[in-house]
């Protein structure tokens, strides 16, 4: 070893499971969904999945959010429009600018309204809706 060379030692390296950001409304039929659909399939598939209301400490909560989006392997988004989220609108469309893969859910009991929301949403298709009950 010349005496340029920088040795390190007593430490380990850990992979980091990938994170899915999950962006809906914090509701009990919400709640329901995350916990017993979005969190299995993403375990399932390797991911992590994590809501913005799982992150706790001081902060600005939109930049916890935007760096979570940034950072994260995948964003998983339930788009129903009953009633319209503006936020879950703006941190999909975030999350579009940062060209992350981006999946979208919504619920087949608000088929009218979901069909006004695909025409403003263009060429992006969403998954088949799903039914929470």
């Amino acid at each position: 070893m010349s005496s340029g060379d920088i040795k390190f030692s007593g430490f380990t390296v850990a992979a980091e499971t990938p994170t899915a950001f999950v962006v809906m409304p914090f509701t009990p039929n919400y709640d329901e969904l995350y916990e017993e659909v979005i969190q299995p399939v993403c375990k399932s598939h390797g991911l992590h999945p994590h809501r913005a209301d799982e992150t706790y400490g001081p902060g600005v909560i939109l930049a916890d959010i935007a760096q979570r989006i940034i950072s994260s392997k995948v964003v998983i988004a339930e788009i129903t429009p009953n009633p319209p989220n503006p936020n879950v609108y703006y941190e999909v469309g975030f999350s579009h600018a940062m060209r992350k893969p981006t999946i979208l859910i919504a619920d087949k009991a608000n088929t009218a309204s979901l069909a006004k929301l695909v025409e403003k949403k263009g060429p992006r298709r969403a998954l088949p809706p799903i039914a929470l009950r």
